[in-house]
């Protein structure tokens, strides 16, 4: 087994503090986690049949955020869609301005102010899927997407998720960043996960913005027989092959609709940490991993030792996650990110 005197050591611990190491390409990796989520992130645009204008204004357009659960379906908030009476039946179009798409999208379900939409035509197999916390998240930072009034693209914002327990409960708090017409509807995510759907601004505290916890969603998909499916979007992936005796390889690929040259750099460093950082001792020299990498992905490939075991695919990939995002956060929070 892999071990030296007086400190233990797993492939998974092991991994966790390569991975908290490895980050030194700071920008590369940021642009990897960011651009990744984007490829999720979808605009809407909602008028009517028949426009009705007051003060030269017409009441029957409205613009939203949401992001994919899946080929055919988008989450949103339900207010975004929802229009005066005398509008009519609203007409939902999803646009993806990365991929230069829109699709018609009608109302699959609703409730507390989160919405399901269905699109007949799929959107194309590039787009990926947000996948969803299992439990609600409270009081940590986050981030979250947006597509502000006439843009296109999403921006992506730092927020400050509030307490489970405030006055506007069940919502949850949302600073510093506060929502601008037409990010309803957008994801606030954590961990490389969502944990909510931004909801709305406080009409009278104008820094405060709200949160739809996940659990509400979750919810909603599992009244619909629904779930993500499909591709989930994730910014770094590792696949792993058994081999005869306990060999086992491990290929850690960073994200491949990511600008090449930001995957090479941080598949280098990533490579250099994990061939530097450890003393050799650490390892049972039979079980010392062969490491590798090339374009955007590190290959670590484990001989078979007796009595040595390879940790599980899941908890290597969840480790290395947890351990990616803390550093994202922590390098972003040193530009300035989560300044009240």
């Amino acid at each position: 087994m892999l071990w030296r005197s007086r400190r233990c050591w797993t492939w998974v611990t092991a991994l966790a503090f390569f991975a908290s190491e490895a980050c030194e390409c700071v920008a590369d990796t940021q642009d990897i986690i960011e651009s990744t989520f984007r490829e999720a992130i979808v605009k809407l645009v909602v008028s009517s049949a028949q426009p009705v204008y007051k003060d030269g204004v017409n009441l029957c357009e409205s613009e939203g955020t949401g992001f994919l659960i899946g080929s055919n379906h988008v989450v949103t908030a339900e207010h975004v869609f929802i229009l005066p009476k005398e509008c009519g039946s609203p007409i939902i179009i999803v646009r993806s301005q990365s991929q230069s798409v829109e699709r018609l999208a009608k109302v699959v379900g609703a409730k507390d102010d989160v919405a399901v939409l269905g699109m007949d035509e799929a959107l194309p197999p590039t787009m990926c899927s947000l996948g969803l916390m299992g439990s609600d998240v409270f009081d940590t930072k986050g981030i979250r997407y947006g597509i502000p009034g006439k843009l296109r693209d999403a921006a992506i914002f730092p927020v400050r998720l509030g307490p489970k327990k405030n006055e506007f409960d069940p919502l949850v708090v949302l600073t510093p960043t506060t929502a601008e017409a037409g990010e309803s509807g957008g994801p606030i995510i954590y961990n490389f996960n969502v944990v909510g759907i931004l909801r709305s601004k406080h009409k009278e505290y104008k820094a405060f913005s709200f949160m739809t916890t996940v659990s509400a969603i979750r919810t909603l998909l599992s009244q619909l027989n629904l779930k993500p499916a499909g591709k989930i979007c994730n910014p770094v992936e590792i696949n792993m092959v058994v081999g005869l005796g306990s060999s086992a390889t491990y290929n850690i690929v960073f994200n491949q609709r990511s600008a090449e040259s930001s995957r090479q750099e941080a598949a280098t460093a990533l490579a250099a940490k994990l061939s530097s950082v450890p003393s050799p001792d650490v390892f049972n020299s039979l079980s010392l991993p062969k490491i590798s990498h090339s374009g955007g992905a590190v290959t670590l490939d484990v001989p078979p030792t007796v009595g040595f075991f390879p940790p599980s695919l899941d908890s290597v990939s969840t480790k290395l996650k947890e351990e990616l995002w803390r550093e994202y956060v922590a390098q972003r929070e040193a530009k300035g990110w989560w300044k009240r």
